[in-house]
């Protein structure tokens, strides 16, 4: 259930509920099937929050964080959410229609069960993203606007490979030279599937 304190905070305007999250960076916001349909939200620090059954749609949430958010049915339907970033976020069956993702950050989100019919996908980050049982007759991608049949998007656009973060802590001039090597012998050695690399840390 919504927490009527930090409802009543967000509602005073992003300035007072980022000072909040500031001051409070122990607490997990509950917005849990909060009413926040038109709410200016540009800029807030929804990291971590659980928005669970919120209602979010025609929101303005324009480089948002949502990351690692709950936002398991949530409807996020024609909320702008333009540079956001959603990164880890959960959106098991959220509704995304005609939403706005310009630039939005989706690296590693479940999107499980969620619809995202008629949203625009502009520049969008989708790396390791999780599309199970997705939802989709059709998005604006890049310009052009694409239909599909059920079942196909999530055939087209479903990525078996995984997200490792490897850190190597190593002096630069050594891993400028052995950066293939190292990266063989650890696929080598753990059989792992094709993946996307990220988050390489130099030393």
């Amino acid at each position: 259930m919504v927490q009527k304190k930090q409802y009543d905070i967000l509602r005073q305007g992003v300035g007072e509920w980022n000072q909040w999250r500031k001051a409070n960076p122990m607490i997990t916001p509950d917005l849990t099937a909060a009413n926040l349909s038109g709410k200016m939200l540009v800029s807030a620090d929804l990291s971590g929050a659980n928005l669970a059954e919120a209602n979010l749609s025609e929101a303005r949430l324009d480089r948002a964080v949502l990351a690692h958010a709950d936002l398991r049915g949530a409807n996020l339907s024609y909320t702008s959410l333009n540079r956001a970033d959603l990164t880890d976020a959960n959106l098991n069956n959220a509704d995304l229609r005609f939403a706005q993702l310009y630039c939005a950050m989706l690296v590693c989100a479940d999107l499980t069960g969620a619809d995202i019919s008629s949203a625009r996908f502009e520049k969008t980050d989708t790396t390791a993203w999780i599309i199970t049982n997705i939802r989709c007759t059709e998005i604006v991608q890049d310009g052009e606007t694409t239909c599909y049949e059920a079942g196909q998007f999530e055939q087209t656009f479903a990525r078996p490979e995984r997200v490792i973060q490897i850190v190597l802590d190593v002096p630069t001039s050594i891993l400028t030279h052995h950066i293939g090597q190292l990266i063989e012998v650890y696929f080598n050695r753990t059989s792992a599937a094709p993946c996307w690399l990220s988050g390489a840390r130099l030393a």
